[in-house]
């Protein structure tokens, strides 16, 4: 059973760092902005720590365009990282309910493994766009797959592309 009150816990964001420490994104940066890619990042709690669980979204893709559609019609699905040790693995739920599709048993490359782990210090980021997010007013800390190319093996293998935080949908726009 899904947590109900999922919407509270935190997500892993996929941002883009513009500077020493600073973070921001994709959907943030000027579309002449020579970027370098993004990262995978997590708030931390108050003693600057991971939390037990982190939320992430993903699609899974069928091919020529198309991707599987959730209960609301849209192509947006939800998946678990939970702590163990100083690693994060990812759980994908069985059954579509909160939109859940049916892809576990069909996942043995990540099924109950790791597959985050940290890379730099912890609390070195810290988000400075415009955008609001619950999870923006925290310390970050960057992921990093813990095998090599382990997010190409999940999208080829398991048609499974993580996202993390959906701008679109869950960032507001800052009154600032």
């Amino acid at each position: 059973m899904i947590n109900p009150n999922y919407t509270q816990m935190p997500f892993i964001h996929f941002l883009q760092e513009i500077e020493d420490g600073i973070l921001v994104s994709p959907k943030e940066l000027p579309s002449d902005y020579c970027s370098q890619g993004g990262a995978f990042y997590v708030p931390l709690n108050d003693k600057d720590q991971l939390f037990d669980s982190y939320l992430i979204e993903y699609t899974h893709y069928l091919g020529k365009g198309k991707f599987t559609k959730n209960i609301y019609g849209n192509h947006i699905f939800l998946a678990y990282a939970n702590k163990y040790h100083k690693n994060l693995f990812l759980r994908f739920v069985k059954g579509n309910q909160n939109c859940f599709p049916d892809y576990s048993s069909k996942m043995p490359l990540i099924k109950n493994s790791d597959f985050f782990k940290r890379k730099g210090e912890l609390g070195k980021f810290h988000y400075g766009g415009n955008l609001k997010h619950p999870d923006f007013q925290r310390s970050f800390m960057q992921l990093k797959t813990c095998k090599e190319n382990q997010l190409e093996d999940l999208l080829i293998n398991a048609k499974i592309s993580l996202i993390g935080c959906n701008p679109n949908t869950n960032y507001k726009e800052s009154t600032k």
